[in-house]
């Protein structure tokens, strides 16, 4: 954060409780929020340490939950319509991720410039 912005603050009588919440934690959201979403996604879409740890099947993330389904269409006896259930699996389990991005764009765009201070 630019000392000139933090003087500027002082100046026009803000405590330092003030600063940090009318100024810091307004130029540190575009971070915090793109943080949260990478976390977010990679929360979402885990795989490998799911698959190692979890031994009870009702315990499953989506990812390997729809794993295991698609494993189904190879075996006899399967419902004919596995892989169809596996598409439409996939392309429901996005619908978080998507709600996410587009609630949270705004904090991208408006942040780029937030910080910037001219001399």
């Amino acid at each position: 954060m630019p000392n000139e912005v933090i003087d500027a603050a002082r100046i026009d009588g803000g405590s330092e409780t003030r600063i940090f919440r009318s100024i810091a934690l307004r130029l540190m959201t575009p971070a915090v929020i793109t943080i949260f979403l990478l976390q977010f996604v990679a929360i979402w879409t885990n795989f490998l340490l799911p698959l190692m740890m979890l031994n009870n099947e009702h315990l499953f993330p989506v990812t390997l939950g729809l794993y295991t389904l698609n494993g189904l269409t190879n075996e006899a006896g399967a419902p004919p319509n596995v892989v169809a259930l596996v598409v439409m699996g996939v392309l429901i389990s996005i619908i978080p991720l998507v709600i996410a991005f587009l609630l949270l764009q705004r904090y991208w765009r408006g942040g780029i410039v937030v910080g910037a201070v001219q001399g």
